[in-house]
């Protein structure tokens, strides 16, 4: 059963931070939640494009499939994916590499 979840995301493209707030996002778990946005479609160029025009910037453009724009913290429920270790941000290595 889904869940309601507050999402938060950090992201950068071109020198510019957008903080992108979702609030009541439903999903079964948080694991499902992270996933869909670092690497399922949620973290796609085209995606994530479409997401800051409809919350943020009707005039940011139209981005084809890529990874151009930098997840720079994903924040669900208060907890860091990325701080916690449950995604890592772009380019970085796990750790042990």
């Amino acid at each position: 059963m889904n869940r309601p979840m507050l999402i938060e995301l950090h992201l950068r493209f071109s020198e510019t931070d957008y903080y992108v707030v979702l609030r009541d996002e439903a999903w079964p778990s948080v694991e499902t939640a992270a996933f869909y946005y670092t690497d399922g479609n949620g973290a796609c160029d085209c995606s994530l494009a479409d997401l800051i025009r409809r919350e943020l910037d009707g005039a940011f453009p139209d981005l084809p499939c890529g990874d151009t724009i930098e997840m720079r913290d994903l924040v669900i429920d208060g907890v860091s994916a990325i701080l916690s270790g449950a995604v890592r941000p772009a380019g970085a290595q796990a750790s042990g590499s």
